[in-house]
């Protein structure tokens, strides 16, 4: 038994030792397949944190860890100077990104990316840090060298981009920082070119250079944030007329007389604001009003404004400026929200005379950025029956086969078109045809900005009505705007010549 025995049993352990090889051939090959399938993930992750998955840039993940290879090769060779362009598409890419299709946005992307490898060449790099902004690193020379690079960057995203159908153009800003002139290392020239992108569009440039001088402008911007708070925070609400004042700048509506003289048929003022900061002095609008609409405290301080006109305006009903009509300007932020529709309505509701004598002033960026919120908005203000004027108007984005989906009642030249009004022709073209565009639309035209009565016949001659400026008075107290309405009545309402 034993002789016949040993073979099987040798066979079967053969059996079971092959079997235990084709399991182990088995588990490498899943382990095998296993880990391949990992490294795909592997290289897939890192080609999606490598690179912009639409332009097929690197992105910031590659460019945090180039930059400081490229700064230390740099570091030998002092012939060359470095600079650091953060460049950042203006408003118009979000706009297209709201209203257009995906596509048509990221075709854009495309393009603007494949200019801007055009103008990086082979000596440079370029980064897509993020969705709406590049950054192009590049030694120069000379200064020269550098700022045509700056204008050609300018210029290459300010080229259309064509569909079928119709055309867009965008612009962009651009802050730039030089190695080694401002810093040596990665994360103080990207804060620099950073500062300088700020600046530049808070001054509405292309392109600024970084100097030392921005830094303290940043730190101001925080103080002013700081400022605005605790001139607003709760209970300071209540004396924030302490520190925030309103004034007002006549609007006058005009007829002509046969004397060459004119008429005032109509008054009204626009409500501008000023900061008198306990150290600090006057602040004017253009510095504290952008910063409070980036933070969002222009909404307490647009609730305080708004509260102050209605207070007056009912005062008013008893004196001498019973019949002006004030306009208060609306932020973007403010617009866009639907507590200013309630507190309007709160408003109105208590004294249904206010609907027509106040007036919301809109820009026209508000109505542009996103027009399906801007026309609910604008519905909603019409229902309360408040007039709409749209302000600094021929500098946004819009088009006469626009504007008219929007129910308005005026819209203002925006100043830079009157200031070499007459005598610059391209002004007189402007104005003629904004004038024909508000007389088909129905809508009144105010001329902003008019300092002389030149200005004011020429205006008038070419069809527009309503002018505001110096020369009909600077912005004015209470007090003293009721005693400009009662010196026009003294003069039987003519306009001082």
């Amino acid at each position: 038994m034993s002789d016949t025995g040993e073979p099987h049993d040798f066979q079967q352990a053969v059996l079971l030792l092959e079997q235990e090889v084709q399991l182990l051939k088995e588990r490498n090959l899943k382990l095998s397949q296993q880990l391949e399938r990992q490294a795909q993930r592997h290289q897939e992750v890192e080609r999606r944190l490598n690179l912009h998955p639409v332009s097929g840039l690197p992105t910031h993940y590659r460019m945090d860890q180039d930059v400081p290879l490229l700064l230390d090769k740099w570091k030998d060779q002092p012939d060359f100077t470095v600079a650091f362009l953060l460049i950042q598409l203006d408003s118009k890419f979000e706009m297209i990104k709201r209203t257009l299709k995906a596509s048509v946005a990221e075709w854009i992307l495309y393009q603007i990316s494949e200019r801007l490898r055009e103008v990086t060449g082979e000596t440079g790099w370029l980064y897509h840090t993020r969705d709406n902004e590049f950054l192009l690193i590049r030694p120069f020379r000379t200064q020269t060298e550098l700022r045509i690079l700056m204008k050609t960057v300018g210029a290459k995203i300010a080229e259309p981009h064509l569909f079928s159908g119709f055309n867009l153009m965008l612009g962009s800003h651009t802050g730039v920082s030089q190695f080694p002139a401002d810093g040596f290392e990665k994360s103080a020239l990207l804060h620099y070119a950073d500062v300088a992108l700020g600046y530049a569009q808070e001054q509405s440039q292309a392109v600024a250079l970084y100097r030392a001088d921005l830094e303290d402008r940043v730190i101001e911007k925080m103080e002013l944030q700081n400022a605005i708070i605790k001139a607003i925070e709760a209970p300071a609400l209540k004396e924030i007329g302490q520190q925030f004042e309103l004034f007002f700048q006549p609007k006058l509506t005009l007829a002509a007389r046969d004397d060459g003289r004119f008429r005032v048929e109509a008054v009204g003022a626009e409500m501008l604001m000023r900061w008198n900061h306990p150290t600090k002095g006057p602040i004017p609008p253009s510095r504290f009003i952008p910063v409070a609409e980036e933070t969002g405290l222009i909404m307490p301080i647009g609730k305080w404004s708004l509260y102050q006109v209605v207070r007056k305006l009912r005062r008013w009903k008893t004196s001498s400026l019973k019949d002006v009509s004030v306009s208060i300007n609306i932020s973007p932020r403010q617009f866009r929200s639907s507590e200013l529709v309630e507190l309007l309505d709160r408003h109105v509701a208590e004294d249904i005379s206010l609907a027509s004598r106040l007036v919301l002033e809109v820009t026209e960026t508000s109505l542009f950025e996103d027009p399906f919120v801007a026309l609910e908005s604008l519905t909603n203000f019409k229902r309360l029956g408040l007039k709409i004027s749209v302000d600094d108007f021929g500098t946004g984005y819009s088009t006469l086969s626009h504007l008219h989906k929007f129910t308005l009642d005026e819209i203002k030249i925006d100043q830079s078109f009157v200031a070499g009004f007459p005598e610059n022709a391209q002004d007189v073209a402007i104005i003629r045809s904004l004038v024909s565009i508000a007389k088909e639309l129905n809508l009144n035209l105010v001329a902003e900005g008019v300092e002389r009565m030149d200005q004011v016949t020429e205006l008038y001659r070419l069809g527009c009505r309503t002018i505001q400026g110096y020369v009909t008075g600077k912005a004015m107290s209470e007090a003293d705007l009721a005693v400009f309405v009662d010196n026009l009545a003294a003069r039987d309402w003519i306009l001082p010549s």
